[in-house]
């Protein structure tokens, strides 16, 4: 078989060489980059770029189609995120997964390994409303509801730009979007699990008998379990399992009845303690508010902001090419034209002073503002945006200078994006776009934006 050496587009250094077909696709090539580690950390989101001669080499197409039948040499330009975002085709799609989740919450990502995302409810239990339950359903002011649990089978597992097909994976260019279960290997499957974390590859699980949400009159006797998120860097899907991490510890606790008070504004209402919960601290009998270790926090112009920084929620959080660690945040004002503000800052870890690197002018609404941030180019909502969503499409900016590169239309039913919904750029080189809604409590679209690679 003809061999094919890839070398830095710079300095020419080799970083592969590997035979193929001439039938296979330009993506191998890719795939074999990534796996050298030339694409450096997946947070980093630097985008590959092959070219033979001066020929782009496209992932769908074949090596014989792209001059390299008889084998040859490919150089590999890094670009930093959201630059494959200047040009081209940018293709939408979208995979359904029953997976279910709050109202007007659904469900938490993380991002895990390159392109590919883990899924799960953002609550242990929440309310599925349905007119269509019997006449014995609980109600409340919103209408009939059921109380979810979370189960141990709801973890997905979802990539983008998968090698292999499954069961239900959509055609997406060169690869495939792909859903798959990733159940928890529980050691007693009649214990319940009352709450759920995942950080950097282990899921921390509070197992307890009984199921989440129901009524506690006094402390309950758990136990805090870890399992570990193995085989994510392997190219199947079917390769990636959760396996126990340690030996599970003793845990005390008492939640609220998730079926008592439904306001969220009441502090100790099942929501609310829920989201307050601190692993560290032990009882949790009276809804303490704990300490977050996974949160980045700093002040500015006195008003407190608070960023996530390993959810993908964290839309507003960005590195450049040099890990660089960015922020975006939206200013009201009085604006009669309704326009707002934008302010790029250099964020310090260490809680010093921000630098501010770029501000802006943009039309828009304070609500629906940067969806993703890269080393000079952000994606921003489009202009007709209010309250709960943004609509019709999306702008890429170069935030320096507020100048619209272009814009990219939503095509995905609905055409909008909600404000409570998770987005942002996926980790990996393919700088794929993200969001996700759930229908009806129970089932969740993941739709993904890609840009020709």
């Amino acid at each position: 078989m003809p061999e094919i050496k890839l070398r830095a587009a710079t300095t020419g250094a080799e970083i592969a060489v590997l035979s193929a077909e001439p039938l296979e696709l330009v993506a191998r090539l890719r795939r074999a980059v990534v796996a050298a580690g030339y694409g450096g950390p997946p947070e980093l989101f630097c985008g590959l770029r092959l070219l033979h001669g001066e020929n782009v080499l496209r992932d769908c197409e074949t090596l014989e189609a792209s001059g390299l039948a008889g084998g040859g040499a490919v150089d590999v330009v890094r670009l930093p995120a959201l630059e494959l975002w200047r040009e081209g085709k940018v293709t939408w799609n979208t995979i359904d997964v029953p997976l279910g989740g709050p109202l007007c919450i659904g469900v938490s990502v993380r991002p895990v390994g390159r392109d590919r995302i883990l899924a799960f409810p953002a609550r242990p239990a929440w309310r599925r409303y349905s007119e269509e339950l019997g006449d014995s359903a609980s109600r409340d002011f919103l209408g009939k509801y059921e109380i979810m649990h979370h189960e141990h089978t709801d973890l997905w597992l979802i990539g983008a730009n998968e090698p292999f097909a499954l069961e239900g994976s959509v055609a997406a260019g060169s690869g495939y979007v792909s859903a798959r279960q990733i159940p928890l290997p529980l050691p007693d499957p009649s214990q319940g699990i009352h709450a759920f974390d995942f950080q950097d590859g282990l899921a921390t699980v509070l197992l307890a008998p009984g199921c989440s949400g129901d009524p506690m009159k006094e402390l309950q006797k758990g136990v805090i379990q870890k399992f570990r998120l193995c085989g994510i860097e392997e190219d199947d899907l079917r390769s990636v399992k959760f396996e126990l991490a340690g030996e599970p510890t003793p845990f005390r606790f008492k939640f609220p009845d998730a079926s008592a008070d439904h306001d969220p504004r009441q502090p100790t209402a099942y929501e609310p303690v829920i989201r307050r919960f601190d692993w560290q601290e032990g009882d949790q009998s009276d809804g303490r508010e704990g300490k977050k270790p996974d949160m980045i926090q700093w002040c500015h112009d006195a008003e407190r902001i608070t960023l996530q920084s390993n959810s993908l929620r964290c839309y507003t959080l960005g590195r450049d090419r040099c890990g660089q660690v960015v922020a975006t945040r939206g200013r009201n004002n009085q604006d009669p034209e309704d326009d707002m503000f934008y302010e790029i800052c250099e964020l310090k870890e260490d809680g010093g002073e921000l630098k501010k690197l770029a501000t802006g002018k943009v039309q828009g609404h304070m609500n629906s503002h940067c969806q993703a941030l890269g080393d000079r180019l952000m994606l921003f909502a489009g202009p007709h945006a209010g309250e709960d969503a943004f609509y019709e499409k999306m702008r890429l900016m170069e935030w320096p200078t507020g100048e619209v590169i272009r814009e990219i239309p939503l095509a995905i039913a609905p055409r909008y994006i909600e404000v409570e919904w998770e987005r942002g750029i996926l980790c990996g080189s393919t700088q794929t776009f993200f969001t996700c809604w759930t229908e009806e409590c129970q089932s969740t679209t993941f739709a993904f934006a890609t840009p020709e690679i």
